[in-house]
């Protein structure tokens, strides 16, 4: 497929490639922007695009295509920068604006004109036909579970095994005691802020899973953690 771009703004920049092998095409800021903190803008592009078959290819056609506006890896480690709203149809022939959005909670994001602030990627879709139906869905095993209803992790003793798996006080059948039972429920509901600074781990499934214990306590914590005030430090993966 081919991608052709006319340029609103005499001086945008169109798209390129970092790499000849790149999935995406880096979008060029036509204008200046300061972004607060926790907050989203529309930024101008000055480039106007249209997707089109580039040669005899079987299946080439531009309907089965859109693209998608993708955040840039560098700005969303180091400044804490996402893209929403990042779908541009391939009927669209407006302006290609992107919704930056800052989700540091006490910096501001600067942008200069000409900077380099997200990326577009070319995927192929399926153009669905929607039909409304008075019967039944079919069932499922997950049936109506929505939001979270597959991030419950059942943690399972071993034969024998008779202690709470962080506390290590006894629990006769069960894996965990009454309070960490407690607490794991609300680890599990809480709500993080992103942007972890401190020890070197990763997340899991939205809270932190340390693999050397002593940092989760000695870790500082971006304020805005909403749940229970206490932490395991125990090894975890859950």
């Amino acid at each position: 497929m081919l991608l052709t771009v006319k340029r609103i703004q005499s001086d945008a920049i169109l798209p390129t490639r970092g790499s000849p092998y790149a999935a995406g095409a880096d979008l060029y800021a036509a204008e200046d922007a300061t972004i607060s903190q926790l907050t989203r803008q529309l930024i101008s592009t000055g480039i106007s695009v249209e997707i089109k078959n580039h040669g005899p290819i079987p299946g080439g056609n531009p309907a089965d295509y859109y693209l998608r506006i993708a955040p840039r890896s560098g700005l969303a480690v180091k400044n804490w920068i996402d893209i929403a709203a990042g779908v541009v149809d391939s009927d669209y022939r407006g302006e290609v604006r992107v919704c930056v959005v800052n989700n540091h909670p006490t910096n501001t994001f600067v942008i200069k004109k000409g900077d380099r602030i997200a990326q577009m990627i070319m995927e192929r879709c399926n153009l669905f036909s929607i039909e409304e139906t008075v019967d039944e869905l079919s069932d499922t095993k997950r049936g109506t579970g929505g939001f979270g209803s597959t991030d419950v992790v059942v943690v399972s003793n071993p034969p024998g095994h008779t202690r709470c798996w962080f506390c290590e006080g006894p629990v006769g059948n069960n894996d965990l005691c009454e309070q960490c039972s407690k607490k794991q429920k609300d680890v599990a509901d809480a709500e993080w802020i992103p942007g972890y600074a401190g020890c070197g781990g990763q997340w899991v499934g939205g809270y932190w899973a340390d693999h050397d214990h002593e940092d989760v306590a000695d870790a500082e914590w971006i304020p805005g953690y909403a749940g229970y005030g206490d932490i395991f430090d125990h090894e975890s993966t859950w």
